[in-house]
Formats: structure tokens, sequence, C-alpha cells
């Protein structure tokens, strides 16, 4: 449909004179800038938007995440996805399996027994490990979180976290390892969900996937 006179020129006819009279490295040139722009909103875009990951096997979980990009799993984990700045670390958020020794009563009871032997095993995966806080957690849908006593016995998902701080390439690490395992009787099988983020003044130990970049992944976690 033709342009109606008053609406017009263009801005193609406006600049065709100009494409014309432009040298072929000129339109090269614009060519690649224009197409470099175009990248960088389609970079933007997704950067913008969420990806999903799923994985299968005896304990099937998914989760969403933002802002940080898949990458090789260490050896023993299922994925991770992580972000990095100038070669170092900023955040990560990994998935491992966690398998619980036989127990009989509460999970977590056998939560605590196990965290003792792992947390020793910490100490010598980390330069300056430095213990934070142990212990169940409650959660409304990942939403939120609230430390409980030992002695309480969590109705939903099962969970344990242990907080750490940790050095790397000589810097300080904040650190937390959140255990989940199916809810029935005698769940062994389960996974044990890994964070990382370089210190910063918003951040502690304890707030890791409650609050930044972690806290998508951790939001959106489902077993099952």
């Amino acid at each position: 449909m033709a342009l109606k006179a008053e609406y017009g020129p263009t801005l193609v006819e406006l600049a065709a004179p100009r494409w014309r009279r432009a040298s072929v490295r000129a339109r090269r040139l614009a060519v690649l800038v224009a197409v470099l722009l175009a990248a960088g909103i389609l970079a933007a875009v997704l950067a913008l938007r969420s990806a999903t990951i799923s994985h299968g096997g005896h304990v099937p979980f998914s989760f969403a995440y933002r802002g940080l990009a898949k990458s090789a799993p260490e050896a023993g984990t299922y994925v991770r996805v992580q972000r990095t700045s100038g070669g170092h670390l900023q955040d990560s958020f990994a998935v491992a399996p966690l398998r619980l020794p036989r127990y009989a009563g509460s999970v977590t009871a056998a939560y605590a027994l196990y965290a003792s032997g792992y947390i020793r095993a910490l100490a010598a995966r980390y330069p300056d490990f430095q213990l934070v806080a142990q212990g169940p957690v409650r959660t409304s849908a990942f939403g939120s979180w609230e430390e409980l006593p030992p002695s309480t016995i969590y109705y939903h998902v099962p969970t344990y976290t242990i907080a750490f701080t940790a050095r790397a390439q000589g810097r300080l690490l904040y650190g937390r390892e959140v255990w989940l395992v199916p809810n029935h009787a005698g769940a062994r099988e389960g996974v044990d969900i890994r964070m990382l983020s370089a210190a910063g003044a918003h951040l502690s130990p304890t707030t890791l996937g409650t609050v930044g970049v972690l806290s998508r992944p951790m939001r959106t976690f489902t077993l099952g």
C-alpha cells in the first residue's frame, strides 16, 4: 500500500542518496554496525528471559535461572550454572546427588549425623573454611527461609542447610549448601544444592538463595 504524500518522505527514501554515494567500505561498516547492534539487542533480550534446567533419574528436579550461564558441571555434580567476571567466580549454583546412610526415625536426625562428616570434608576442600550456620530450614515454596532448632520436624520437604565462608584465588567466598530428600519415610536419596558467591556488602552465607541472582534458581527449584 502506497504511503500518503503528507506522510513522506520515508527514512529509506531519505537515506537512499547517501547510501548510493557511500563507498563500498562505508557500506560494509554500516552493515557490520547494524549486525552488532541487532546482536546486542538479542543478547539483552535473552539475558532478561529465564532458562530452565530439568534433570531425570532417581530424584528428578528442575529449576529456572536468569543472569547465569550453564557451564560444565564439576565431578560428582549433575548440573551447574554460574556467573564470572574477569575470570573470577561471582556466583555459582550447582546440584549434586545426596545419599544419606540408612536411618530409623526422623530424617532431621539423619541429616545432623551426616553433616558432621560432611563439614569435615568441606573444611578439607576449601582453604580457610569457617562454618557459619547449620540446621533444618523451613520454606514456603522456597519463597522464604527460616532457621529452625535441631529438634524441629520439617513437615513438607525435609531440608537441611550448611552455611560457611572460605577463600579461593585469594578472595573471600560465601557458601551455602541445601539438602533435600523426598517427603516419605526412610527417604535417603535426594539432592545437594551447592551455592557460592563472592563476598558482598548485601550478602551473607545464610542469605544465599534468598536474594540476588541465586534466588531465582532456589525459589523455582522443584523435586520430582
